[in-house]
């Protein structure tokens, strides 16, 4: 969806598109499936183009505008480019990647103790669990 959303804006050309390693791209890290995750580090080699209105923007400019239409392209999904980063060549988002923190919300049934009653020699036994 995101590399989708990157190509239909011009972030990736039409000559890369549909092949992920043509753009080095790269996560920090992996969600399983039914998992969400927030603020993903993603890398790739990544088209800004400048138009002749762009002369006088920076680069960071140039990011927030790319930025804004990769989010424009995104709505309705789940997914936000929350920022956009100039790197250098080298940089991959898995190996360079300096902390995950991991977060695990689980209902609280989850976490009490069972209560196993059998019967044992005609005697009743509880099982804490």
């Amino acid at each position: 969806v995101l590399a989708n959303a990157i190509h239909s804006v011009g972030g990736i050309s039409d000559d890369n598109h549909g092949t992920l390693q043509k753009v080095w791209w790269s996560r920090a890290g992996r969600t399983d499936k039914g998992v969400h995750a927030v603020g993903q580090i993603i890398s790739l080699k990544m088209v800004l183009q400048q138009t002749a209105d762009d002369a006088s923007q920076d680069e960071d400019a140039l990011a927030r505008r790319m930025q804004s239409a990769i989010n424009q392209a995104l709505r309705g999904t789940a997914i936000q480019v929350l920022g956009i980063e100039r790197t250098t060549n080298s940089f991959c988002a898995h190996v360079l990647c300096s902390a995950r923190q991991y977060e695990y919300l689980l209902p609280v049934h989850c976490l009490r103790r069972q209560e196993h009653t059998t019967t044992d020699g005609g005697h009743k036994t509880t099982d804490g669990g």
